[in-house]
């Protein structure tokens, strides 16, 4: 994690804090103005924040992983992709997460609610999101 640490989930002040979500809403700003459709339409539509992992896999090629956000259930397919660590079990709480551009691929970063981290590197995107059964 770059901006939304263990941290700024529990040691920072208020005034800490928002300099990081300033920050991190210009850094991301930035990205997204040269991202995919989907990928744009992922990051303004839906926020991983205080979601559970309901679901995960990592396969040779691509990373699926399904998310409670309160009423809905958010399910993504990271195509290219490989997550580090490869293992979640259900039922995680994500705290934070941050997604950012590298030279040749995306990357999201998240915070788990026992402050461990997970990245998936990926190069396209799909999401649906819908009600929760």
């Amino acid at each position: 994690m770059k901006w939304f640490t263990p941290a700024f989930a529990g040691e920072m002040d208020l005034g800490e804090c928002r300099r990081v979500v300033e920050e991190y809403q210009v850094h991301l700003a930035a990205i997204l103005r040269g991202a995919p459709r989907e990928i744009r339409e992922f990051a303004n539509a839906a926020s991983l924040h205080d979601s559970l992992v309901r679901r995960f896999s990592a396969g040779p090629d691509a990373v699926e992983m399904s998310v409670r956000l309160e009423s809905r259930l958010l399910d993504m397919e990271f195509r290219n992709a490989r997550a580090i660590p490869a293992v979640l079990r259900g039922d995680t709480e994500i705290l934070y997460e941050e997604l950012d551009r590298m030279a040749d691929a995306y990357e999201i970063r998240l915070l788990m609610g026992d402050l461990s981290e997970m990245s998936i590197i990926f190069d396209s995107l799909r999401w649906m999101l819908r009600p929760a059964a």
